[in-house]
């Protein structure tokens, strides 16, 4: 923005007065800063809706395309289970009952890839079953946890179960979250510095320009 709206413009008049094209990278900066100057008020606006869009629609259950992604999507998956394992923990802590938090815990991430397994359990109890039953039958769970809670409701010791969960799978998700960046670190290296020689190549090779204006 800084080289379409400041820079552009103060060496567009060196070539327009010498009746010369102006080089391309100049050209398009150019008129990137045209564009951005003459329609900023509808940019704005079109990223505030696309925000609003992107909330809107991971409420709405789009998040479970986030789920499946490649690299990024098992990483969300595991952070969400941490998050409901947590979660769950703490209001069975504070003395709720497992189906008003489980009901709560689905209403709050209806998009979220085991909400459909908590409206399961829910119904479960509310039938005077199990809730591990319709937690393993709805499948979105992994095995371990799935096992865990079983043995955890029938031992009547879901809280310390949980809670010991939580910390097995914020172990897990710190390496996964350690094997990613290493895995990004390199590629945004390039990625960036490929950006930024292109601009620097490209603003150069309009300033460089300027010296042939005078032979």
């Amino acid at each position: 923005l800084i080289v379409a709206l400041t820079l552009a413009p103060a060496l567009a008049p060196l070539f327009a007065g010498e009746g010369r094209d102006m080089p391309g990278s100049l050209a398009f900066f150019l008129g990137f800063g045209r564009f951005v100057s003459g329609w900023w008020p509808l940019l704005v606006l079109l990223l505030g809706g696309a925000v609003v869009a992107v909330i809107w629609g991971l409420r709405q259950g789009w998040g479970r395309v986030v789920f499946r992604l490649p690299l990024f999507g098992p990483l969300v998956r595991d952070a969400a289970l941490l998050a409901l394992v947590r979660s769950l923990a703490l209001m069975l802590k504070a003395g709720r009952p497992l189906a008003e938090a489980l009901r709560g815990l689905a209403q709050a991430d209806a998009g979220g890839p085991y909400a459909a397994d908590l409206r399961a359990a829910v119904t479960a109890l509310e039938r005077g079953e199990r809730a591990h039953v319709a937690l393993a039958e709805g499948g979105h769970l992994p095995p371990m946890v799935r096992e865990l809670f079983r043995v955890g409701e029938e031992a009547n010791a879901l809280v310390p179960v949980l809670e010991a969960l939580s910390q097995t799978l914020q172990g897990q998700l710190d390496q996964s979250t350690q094997r990613l960046l290493r895995l990004l670190t390199p590629i945004l290296t390039l990625v960036i510095g490929g950006a930024v020689g292109a601009l620097v190549y490209s603003i150069m090779g309009a300033v460089l320009s300027i010296n042939d204006l005078a032979f």
